[in-house]
């Protein structure tokens, strides 16, 4: 480990240094694209829906399995500093952390160094701060280049441009080719792109010919538009430049789908697909091609390659490819292995937080395309990814207190819902061979609402709409809800 101590004057209460300032709010070597979010058309070239959902590092572990940014000495993590937590001398102990977006160990980002490095001093009593780094000697130049000296920051925005453009297409801001040119131009890469040419791919006889790259943005609009017309996210027409949103496009900034996504679902998604089959699908996102394949991670591959009994098929794929790595994750906690080593944790925990907003936006997408079969085989998978158990196990295993032996017995003798809270708990205990635990499961039955609901029809309001009246309950012994909702259909909302 080799001890770096950097020392200067006050950074500003940012964290970030004078110099490093830019139109899109990033420092160091930040892409432009990577720490933005919303509709707000910033300099920093990202727009629309797409946030940046995957470049966060909330999930990261570090080497000591625990989670956000790397510790620093005096207890506190990156992002977590307040305007009162100064100190000082703030100091940062190793600088690799593990990226689930990227599955790998990678160094820790600049912008974080100099976030943690800014809160040196007191801003009312020292002139001055002090600031330690321990890393590796290998990473020792590499950081004291980025702290001491001035690098450009270069965008990213061109290699996401077809789903920026997707966006503002489903927003209505951009509606055609020369509004999406103008819309160019208020991005950060524009500023970049002026700068420096040769990096983006532009000649300089080009730049000094078109100082405005007018050209070469219609150039790079065109080709992102037409890419999306062919995986069926808008519709383009080269002769009039009109760009319009799809179904399958608005679903695809809505849940922040990448354009490669969109174009595995072309291919694969068809009217009737089994469990195993959309699992498959799921796997082959392109938000999960960064994850890397390790050794370790092939020990259960060939207990995961048999189907368990909560398991419906075997994991294709299996263990020696991305795809099937995120296939046995994603269905791990149903199979009788445990994952172990923060990695794999933290790789599982980003395989089903993103498989879940996968799921949903499939079923949008099959709803939109009027496959009832398929929409409701997606909610459900849905459902099982969010709640990770499958829909023929029994609800009682949301219940810790129930042991795993317990809720096995109540799988095996299919004693439902409705079949335990028609007995009382000495029949169950008898079922079970265990009377305390026939309290325990009448108890657990007792605290989940038992919903009912009725429908009347009122008096119709025209010739073509009726009016109906639903009333929901919910009957607990510690809890009645009753609601009354009120509903319009149509004629043709009464026929499907």
């Amino acid at each position: 480990m080799t001890t770096t101590t950097l020392r200067g004057h006050q950074h500003a209460r940012d964290g970030t240094t004078g110099h490093q300032h830019a139109r899109d709010g990033t420092t160091g070597h930040q892409h432009a694209h990577d720490g933005t979010t919303g509709h707000q058309h910033a300099r920093d070239g990202t727009t629309g829906h797409q946030h940046a959902r995957d470049s966060t590092t909330g999930h990261q572990h570090t080497r000591d399995g625990t989670t956000g940014h790397q510790h620093t000495r005096d207890g506190t993590t990156g992002h977590q500093h307040t305007r009162d937590s100064t100190r000082t001398s703030p100091g940062l102990s190793g600088t690799d952390i593990y990226d689930s977006k990227h599955g790998t160990m990678v160094d820790l980002g600049i912008l974080d160094v100099l976030q943690i490095f800014g809160r040196a001093g007191r801003p009312q009593f020292d002139k001055s701060g002090h600031g330690t780094i321990l890393t590796t000697h290998d990473k020792l130049a590499h950081y004291l280049s980025l702290l001491t000296n001035q690098y450009p920051i270069e965008s990213s925005f061109i290699t996401h441009l077809a789903d920026n453009l997707n966006a503002e297409v489903a927003l209505g801001t951009v509606t055609n080719i020369d509004e999406a040119v103008e819309w160019m131009s208020y991005t950060y890469l524009f500023v970049r792109m002026r700068k420096n040419p040769q990096v983006y791919g532009l000649q300089m006889k080009d730049a000094q010919a078109d100082p405005t790259l007018e050209v070469y943005r219609k150039m790079l609009i065109t080709t992102a538009s037409r890419a999306l017309d062919k995986a069926r996210m808008v519709r383009f027409d080269e002769a009039t430049g009109y760009v319009h949103i799809t179904d399958m496009g608005r679903v695809a900034s809505q849940f922040y789908i990448k354009y490669d996504t969109v174009e595995v679902f072309n291919e694969f998604l068809k009217t009737a697909m089994t469990e195993a089959d959309i699992l498959a699908l799921v796997s082959q996102s392109s938000e999960f091609t960064q994850l890397k394949v390790l050794c370790r991670a092939r020990r259960g591959d060939e207990r995961a390659g048999r189907p368990p009994r909560a398991m419906r098929g075997a994991a294709a794929g299996g263990a020696e490819n991305v795809h099937g790595k995120v296939n046995i994750l994603l269905q791990s906690p149903h199979l009788p292995i445990r994952v172990e080593g923060f990695s794999l944790v933290s790789d599982a925990h980003y395989v089903t937080e993103n498989s879940v907003r996968i799921t949903r936006a499939l079923f949008e997408i099959v709803l939109h395309r009027g496959w009832p079969l398929m929409a409701g085989r997606l909610i459900s998978m849905a459902k099982m990814l969010e709640l990770q158990m499958w829909h023929f196990e029994s609800p009682m295993r949301q219940f810790h207190r129930l042991t795993q032996e317990i809720v096995d017995k109540i799988e095996d003798k299919r004693l439902t819902i409705e079949k335990i809270r028609d007995m009382d708990h000495k029949e169950i205990g008898k079922m079970l061979r265990h009377e305390r635990m026939g309290i325990e499961v009448k108890s657990a039955r007792g605290s989940s609402p038992w919903p009912c609901a009725s429908l009347d029809a009122a008096p119709p309001r025209s010739r073509h709409r009726a009016q109906v009246r639903t009333s929901h309950r919910s009957y607990d012994k510690n809890l009645f809800i009753k609601r009354h909702d009120t509903q319009d259909l149509t004629p043709n909302d009464l026929t499907t």
